[in-house]
């Protein structure tokens, strides 16, 4: 069974993200999305449509969300995610990311409460006073 996040701006769901092992990620935009006077695509690259989208410009946009060198490396050992595992690090900490979306798994809904930065950075002092400098 293929994992899928659902996407929010705000609160609004404007998709779905999907992992699978053929095609690694794919996204769909939300039929209440695409009917929406105010909806816009998530980036030039993902314009909207009903089709999904599959591949590179689906990876770049979401890898984007999370953050880069240093603290992506250091995070993905404190939870045991690889780098690399870009749907498994959106899973872990997409109620939280940079920017205006929330990635959520099914059935949550997006809150002014951290979702992930909480347990993540308790995991992440658990994991930093365990290291010996």
């Amino acid at each position: 069974m293929k994992k899928k996040l659902n996407i929010f701006a705000g609160d609004l769901l404007v998709g779905y993200l999907s992992e699978s092992t053929a095609k690694g990620m794919s996204f769909v935009y939300a039929p209440a999305w695409l009917a929406s006077a105010d909806a816009m695509p998530l980036s030039s690259d993902l314009p909207l449509s009903d089709q999904t989208y599959h591949g590179e410009p689906v990876v770049a946009f979401f890898e984007n969300l999370l953050p880069e060198g240093d603290v992506l490396e250091f995070i993905s050992k404190a939870v045991q995610i690889s780098s690399g595992n870009t749907f498994g690090l959106l899973e872990r900490f997409g109620g939280d990311t940079a920017g205006a979306f929330s990635l959520l798994p099914e059935g949550m809904r997006p809150s002014h409460e951290p979702h992930y930065l909480l347990r993540a950075a308790a995991t992440i002092m658990l994991v930093s006073s365990t290291i010996r400098l």
